[in-house]
């Protein structure tokens, strides 16, 4: 028997945050801040994209890890989807980040990463919520090195349904007819 994947109604869709303005879709956004100082923090929105105010914190508006701190932001989808890809600001060559799916974390990137859209493997389907956080500053030759960007984008597609759902749904609704004509005959 031959199974395919059948998308369903509806391509991929991008959700840009560069505008500034609050950002609206099937999802709800919230933040973690730990550290020796961070005890709270609130998503923020900019003309670069959405970042972590750690209470208290040196660059508000953007996710980083100073001072001794690491901030993730996290997007809680309505409905499972497909993540399709992540695009961060500010994002350089010596910024490495965690990224978290669905509460658990995927893989840890950096630095010197510069695949930016980071796309995500098409082997994870069910994306609940996705987490970005920056990791924990380093020191190289003398120089204190922190993380700092914002999330640009991402993009979601529908999670893929078997093409033998398919047939079942059209086998019901042929059934249906069926039934119908028999009672009007």
């Amino acid at each position: 028997m031959v199974t395919g994947f059948v998308s369903a109604a509806g391509a991929a869709t991008t959700y840009d945050f560069t505008g500034g303005a609050n950002p609206a879709g099937p999802f709800s956004l919230g933040c973690q801040a730990t550290g020796l100082l961070n005890v709270d923090c609130e998503v923020t929105y900019n003309a670069e994209g959405l970042g972590v105010k750690g209470i208290p914190d040196l660059q508000p508006g953007e996710i980083d890890n100073w001072p001794k701190s690491q901030e993730t932001l996290w997007v809680n989808f309505d409905y499972d989807v497909r993540l399709v890809d992540v695009t961060l600001r500010m994002f350089d060559y010596n910024d490495d980040f965690e990224l978290f799916i669905n509460g658990s974390m995927d893989s840890s990137y950096g630095p010197g990463i510069s695949d930016n859209p980071y796309t995500i493997s098409p082997d994870i389907n069910f994306v609940n919520s996705f987490g970005i956080r920056a990791s924990s500053s380093s020191i190289v030759d003398g120089l204190i090195l922190k993380d700092n960007f914002t999330l640009a984008s991402f993009k979601v597609a529908p999670v893929p349904v078997p093409a033998a759902g398919f047939l079942l749904i059209g086998a019901m609704a042929a059934l249906g007819a069926v039934g119908r004509r028999r009672k009007a005959g």
